[in-house]
């Protein structure tokens, strides 16, 4: 089911969620002011939550809805001994257009969700027909900041991160532009990214994941490749791209906690607290059946390490030496294993000439590698002995023009036209609509009644040869990271 489609679905179950989450509640908070709708939120009888003003007393990882001073309805939480031992990060949860502020507690269980830190998942800041939503619009940016101001001074928490799920991540990249002093880290998933904004001094420093699936129907990977330059070039300097091989958008609690906690890692004083993130992203979970598992984060854990190395955005000043020689090992098996896949790679790519599009070449071995390795030292020099990246950004106009006509769809045979005459030209781009090539073949199967062109017509090999070289290639790619066993 297509993200809209969902928001759709979720629209009517969300109308009887309100009627429940406005009833009055025995158990609401003393202050009329703020008893309102948040005295309540549930999905069902079984699970209603009990309203509750936020405070570091209450049972830890329980979960409690309220609602802000300004109307913005939230379910919060706290870690274990938030009493005596203060928390100082609060995550906020920021749900997709046609859901509400149960969204995060439904789909981050409070247990294993960001468990030292306070979260909130709170309601969109804009109406939405029956619902609210974030728009990226400054009137937007100013509520949500009095409500940051608001929770943050109730509880004297000092740290702000932000999780925004597809139109909750835009507007979370959208906040972080206006207001980037009062956030320590932005996770933006499967959104399309607004245009960076004019980057201040507290920018430089701000560490922002894109989180994506290489599936999403709506958002399409291309344009989060294409995000993640825009903001670097902008002056965002700590942006990382953290690829979900073969994922749509559907919520991944522990991908999302990862990325936060790579937000932490970059940004602390701590060489330990560092050094323990770098060490969990490297670790992968045992294969599932159901769907094709995602690789340990090596670009994200090294760029973590190179703090230790006195290098990256920021260098650790000094450190143990025992550490130090911890990260170091972890370093090196991290560019043992980018070595491993240059060796596959040299088989049938050993030279800037064989860079070129052919159905013989795991070219989804190479785009998979470039984005998961990116930063480790021997891919970064394979990728530009073979020129990679200038290839790349040659390519960037055709997949535009590719993934602009697929959204304005005038008609078949002009988007087939399109599409079999530029991707030829954009064939490092990963991420074009999931369902693309199905309905390109079913076009191509009605060619004479669509009256598809003679030119369309002769370069429809090349996307067959296109499509095999990237499923073969990102097949290989798989077989060779699999051998990784995390440290």
């Amino acid at each position: 089911m297509s993200r809209s489609a969902r928001a759709t679905a979720s629209l009517v179950t969300s109308v009887l969620l309100a009627a429940i989450a406005s009833a009055p509640n025995a158990s609401s908070a003393p202050n009329a002011s703020n008893a309102g709708s948040a005295s309540r939120a549930s999905a069902a009888s079984s699970d209603e939550l009990e309203g509750k003003p936020p405070n570091l007393s209450a049972p830890a990882h329980t979960p409690f809805g309220w609602q802000s001073k300004q109307g913005l309805r939230f379910v919060w939480w706290v870690p274990r001994d938030a009493g005596s031992r203060p928390p100082r990060t609060i995550t906020v949860i920021l749900h997709g257009r046609g859901f509400d502020y149960r969204w995060g507690w439904k789909n981050h269980s409070p247990d294993s969700f960001r468990p030292d830190d306070v979260v909130l998942s709170v309601d969109g800041t804009s109406p939405d027909g029956d619902h609210r939503w974030f728009a990226c619009e400054k009137a937007d940016a100013e509520a949500f900041q009095a409500f940051l101001f608001e929770l943050t001074r109730l509880l004297s928490i000092e740290r702000v991160l932000l999780y925004g799920h597809v139109e909750g991540g835009a507007f979370a990249l959208y906040f972080a532009g206006e207001h980037p002093e009062s956030v320590a880290g932005v996770v933006a998933h499967d959104a399309i990214a607004p245009a960076p904004p004019k980057p201040g001094a507290d920018a430089a420093k701000l560490p922002i994941v894109l989180l994506h699936g290489t599936l999403d129907p709506d958002a399409f990977f291309a344009q989060a490749i294409d995000a993640r330059a825009a903001w670097v070039k902008a002056g965002f300097a700590m942006v990382h791209l953290r690829r979900l091989d073969r994922a749509s958008y559907e919520p991944n609690p522990k991908r999302a906690s990862e990325a936060l906690a790579w937000c932490d890692a970059v940004s602390t004083a701590d060489p330990v607290a560092a050094l323990a993130v770098a060490t969990d992203l490297l670790r992968v979970e045992k294969a599932s059946a159901a769907r094709a598992p995602t690789p340990a984060d090596f670009s994200g854990a090294r760029e973590i390490l190179r703090r230790f190395e006195g290098k990256g955005s920021a260098p650790f000043a000094s450190v143990d030496e025992s550490l130090a020689t911890q990260a170091k090992t972890l370093a090196d098996v991290i560019e043992a294993a980018g070595a491993a896949h240059v060796r596959s790679l040299k088989k049938t790519i050993a030279k800037k000439k064989d860079l070129k599009l052919d159905g013989k070449l795991p070219i989804g071995h190479l785009a998979a590698l470039r984005e998961e390795f990116r930063g480790v030292d021997g891919v970064e020099a394979y990728v530009k002995e073979l020129g990679y990246d200038a290839l790349f950004d040659s390519q960037r106009k055709p997949a535009a023009a590719i993934i602009d006509a697929w959204r304005k769809a005038k008609d078949p045979k002009t988007t087939f036209e399109t599409v079999v005459d530029d991707l030829p030209k954009a064939w490092l781009y990963e991420g074009f609509p999931p369902d693309m090539l199905e309905k390109l073949r079913a076009w191509k199967a009605d060619e004479k009644k669509l009256g598809l062109s003679s030119k369309s017509i002769k370069s429809w090999p090349q996307v067959e040869e296109w499509q095999h070289a990237w499923e073969s290639g990102l097949d290989e790619y798989a077989s060779v990271w699999k051998e990784w066993k995390g440290p």
